[in-house]
């Protein structure tokens, strides 16, 4: 884990569905074998309120009934916010907002699950409603903050155990945010989390504060102004979304949703620490 060059770049891909997600087309069976061929070094099982696919995974690897050839995983959780989007370019509502957090393996997966089915939807703990994988995907909605940042920062099994990703411009992305209107809740939803999900170059270097040029080559937004909108830099990371059994796990996919030769790199040991 602790590579003795110092930090490499590796093939990382933290957003993998597992037949514990409403959708996923293959068994469990097929989903192992996905895991061993995929081409990445880390893998984020990431269910939608769940970590049963991380759960189910990391127990057969520990009884030595299953081998990832050296590869990590580690649990991911997909989020989805009461906030709806309204459309930026035709102000009609959408899709309701979406967002990750990545856990630490280092916590016990029991006290993640704790924390997953005290949750409340419709004024109704998940509770027993945690193994029903379509209410999970379809009904569970969230609000972002109390229910999530803030219990998670105030538990002191999670404190600095997790990562909050929020995608930019993909499925649930806060891009359809209208600037004009809501801008306010753009940046607070951006300034509450650590990672943007995002691969396109504009993208990227715009939360890591590089301004794009004006006309005359300054800048057209200054640090100062960087640091109002988001409080600190920003990365940007990039999963496959992969929910069928014959999808390669570390390929990013293209506008068709087909596999491409990109990958999401990080330059860190292949763990939570690393990746922190």
């Amino acid at each position: 884990m602790n590579d003795p060059r110092g930090s490499i770049w590796r093939k990382w891909d933290l957003h993998v569905h597992s037949p514990a997600s409403d959708g996923f087309v293959g068994n469990w069976d097929q989903f192992e074998q996905q895991l061993i061929t995929a081409k990445c070094e880390v893998v984020g099982i990431n269910d939608y309120f769940s970590i049963e696919g991380y759960k189910r995974i990391k127990q057969k690897i520990n009884i030595g009934e299953l081998n990832l050839n050296g590869k990590e995983i580690l649990p991911v959780v997909e989020f989805r916010m009461r906030d709806i989007l309204k459309n930026k370019n035709t102000n009609q509502s959408g899709v309701n907002i979406n967002f990750h957090v990545i856990f630490s393996n280092l916590i016990p997966i029991e006290k993640i699950e704790t924390f997953l089915k005290s949750l409340k939807i419709d004024n109704s703990q998940i509770a027993d409603k945690y193994n029903d994988k379509k209410i999970l995907c379809e009904d569970a909605k969230i609000y972002f903050e109390n229910d999530v940042i803030n219990v998670l920062k105030e538990n002191k099994d999670f404190r600095e155990k997790f990562i909050i990703w929020l995608p930019y411009d993909e499925y649930g992305g806060i891009d359809e945010i209208n600037p004009n209107s809501d801008d306010w809740i753009k940046t607070d939803f951006i300034k509450k989390s650590h990672v943007l999900g995002s691969s396109r170059k504009k993208q990227i270097d715009f939360f890591l504060w590089k301004s794009p040029l004006k006309k005359d080559s300054k800048p057209k937004f200054s640090q100062s102004q960087f640091k109002q909108w988001f409080g600190k830099k920003k990365p940007s990371i990039k999963g496959s979304d992969s929910h069928n059994h014959n999808y390669p796990i570390g390929k990013l996919r293209d506008k068709n949703s087909k596999p491409t030769e990109k990958y999401c790199w990080i330059k860190a040991d292949p763990t939570f620490e690393g990746l922190k």
